[in-house]
């Protein structure tokens, strides 16, 4: 009986935890102004963290509309960013879903 107890408390303390280790993403862009040929991923600077990859991948044309009124170097930046994995540093574009180097 005490070794189930244990058990289902060990169960209990991991599904509590689990969420604060859910692996978040970073939108990075590229530095001011915006170009065609960017400087490597290194340099670039991160500019909202999402949940996870799809959302930061969907936000990027979201955000884009957003600011083009405001600020078309940004906007455009916004449009050509990548997504950066906090935990691992891992990149993607999200143009072929293809991870392209590590930060």
């Amino acid at each position: 009986m005490r070794l189930r107890a244990a058990a289902l408390a060990v169960l209990g303390l991991s599904a509590s935890i689990s969420p604060a280790f859910a692996e978040t993403w970073t939108l990075i862009v590229q530095p001011a102004p915006y170009s065609q040929n960017p400087p490597p991923h290194s340099s670039w600077v991160a500019y909202q963290q999402y949940s996870d990859l799809q959302t930061c991948l969907g936000q990027r044309m979201t955000l884009h509309y957003d600011l083009w009124q405001s600020d078309k170097d940004l906007s455009m930046r916004a449009l050509a960013g990548v997504c950066r994995s906090d935990s691992t540093g891992q990149i993607v574009t999200g143009n072929d879903g293809a991870d392209d180097d590590e930060w």
